[in-house]
């Protein structure tokens, strides 16, 4: 009862903090849909504008770990309770599967090469002998087979290019390694380098920055 009671309030907690914050910046984000930036005081007001963004999501976010924070540990540590068996478990699943798939691949494998022995027979009695030795199985009750051809890459110097995937790690290292006087990345051939705006905001401690409000005129 005692849980419940603490997740019930919790739960009403967090719906009265997040519904204010929510209606807050829904009504900022109608204002600043409208608004551009053409002049000096609008940058510097943008500027404040985004510092009081950031430490109201600072504070939400502080909020919401402290609700969610003992909820997690609880879940934590009922999940560790049940990982052990149910890892045990999981591993016993694939160890019944493998061996049911190894089994019905063995019987396959014995059904071709009778067949084969049947197909290259030299007579009739022969043949009967090798095909008589087919197995008929099917899958246990309730299980279900199917086949799937899975791709190995053997040698990727023969892979076709279209199969190649680019890798965009390798390529921001070494663009981040590689830049002219500039500091613009050498030429890849294939890659484009598109300059991008980061925009980031630090915490100004000289002077309380109280909450800012943009309005439009119409």
């Amino acid at each position: 009862m005692g849980n419940e009671t603490n997740m019930s309030d919790a739960t009403q907690q967090a719906t009265k903090t997040t519904t204010a914050a929510l209606a807050t910046v829904q009504a900022e984000l109608e204002a600043l849909d409208g608004w551009t930036i053409d002049n000096e005081d609008d940058n510097a007001l943008a500027g404040e504008a985004l510092r009081d963004v950031k430490r109201r999501h600072k504070t939400l976010e502080a909020e919401r770990k402290k609700i969610a924070g003992p909820l997690l540990e609880a879940k934590r540590a009922v999940d560790a309770l049940f990982k052990p068996p149910r890892e045990a478990l999981e591993q016993a699943e694939r160890m019944i599967k493998g061996k049911i798939a190894g089994y019905l691949e063995a019987v396959a494998e014995r059904n071709t090469a009778a067949v084969e022995v049947a197909s290259s027979a030299e007579n009739l009695d022969d043949a009967a002998d090798a095909l008589a030795t087919i197995e008929h199985v099917e899958a246990p009750a309730g299980v279900n087979v199917r086949h799937v051809w899975r791709p190995r890459v053997q040698s990727e110097e023969l892979l076709d290019r279209r199969f190649m995937s680019p890798d965009m790690n390798k390529i921001k290292a070494w663009a981040k390694e590689h830049v002219d006087a500039d500091g613009k990345p050498l030429a890849i051939p294939g890659v484009l380098f598109e300059r991008e705006a980061i925009v980031s905001s630090r915490e100004v401690k000289q002077a309380k920055i109280e909450h800012v409000e943009i309005e439009v005129s119409t």
